[in-house]
């Protein structure tokens, strides 16, 4: 019933917004296992103010790479998370595997969480691997201090 009423509330905002925008904010915040906290993103913003011109071409072409593929499983396992709800199970809970019928569901949706996760450390590979020793510590700290 939740679901259905963030989907009604969505529908009546989309006229007013860029409807591809609002819905990734809804789906990040109804969904935040599947958005994270955007340390990629976090790091490639610090990287764009701080780092070398040379660093932010290479920051560019590192998320070109990869943010087109980890949007596409986002909308997977959010589409894979919706209808675990609609069946009653949180697919993000290890007892849902416990649940009949939903076994498959789980299995797809670890799948999908797995990619995404290796996905996420290349981003994050790439975008520091041109960074000296000492910009790699201040994004450290940078993300420590990050409250999302």
């Amino acid at each position: 019933e939740r679901m259905v009423i963030h989907d009604a509330l969505l529908k009546a905002v989309e006229g007013s917004s860029d409807p591809p925008v609002w819905r990734r904010h809804v789906d990040a915040a109804l969904f935040p296992s599947v958005y994270g906290r955007g340390e990629g993103r976090l790091v490639a913003e610090w990287i764009a103010k701080n780092g070398s011109a040379d660093q932010a071409s290479a920051t560019i072409a590192c998320t070109a790479a990869t943010e087109r593929r980890l949007a596409e499983l986002r909308r997977e396992a959010v589409a894979l998370l919706r209808e675990g709800r609609a069946a009653g199970v949180d697919l993000d809970h290890d007892a849902a595997a416990l649940v009949e019928g939903v076994a498959m569901l789980r299995m797809q949706y670890l799948r999908n969480s797995g990619e995404r996760s290796v996905l996420e450390q290349e981003l994050m590979d790439c975008l520091l691997r041109p960074l000296s020793d000492g910009q790699r510590a201040a994004v450290r700290r940078v993300l420590r201090a990050d409250p999302r």
